[in-house]
């Protein structure tokens, strides 16, 4: 089921994408100041493990994102077909080299 439709007409609870970056990049910045904060004993070495590998599974969701966008870019391969070489009965064929008017 899909969700419901607020006053703007979008889907109420769903984030648009730039609100999901703008989510992860707070996440990535709030990971950075608390491992910056933490002390250097053994809890505080083990909390920075764990958020290393958050940062790293955040590094990898952005790269994957990336990649994805990446392959979607670029011409249709549809567009990259060139038109038809004129014909002999085409209606504008004139040499521009016998032009009777040289007004250059």
């Amino acid at each position: 089921m899909t969700a419901p439709l607020d006053d703007d007409g979008d889907r109420e609870g769903v984030p648009s994408p730039g609100e999901e970056v703008a989510d992860q990049e707070r996440e990535y910045w709030e990971n950075r100041r608390l491992t910056q904060e933490l002390e250097d004993d053994e809890a505080g070495r083990r909390e920075r493990r764990r958020l290393k590998a958050q940062e790293r599974k955040m590094h990898l969701r952005v790269r994957t994102h990336r990649y994805a966008r990446q392959q979607d870019q670029g011409p249709l391969p549809s567009a990259m077909v060139l038109p038809p070489l004129p014909g002999d009965d085409d209606l504008y064929d004139h040499d521009l080299m016998d032009s009777d008017d040289d007004s250059y």
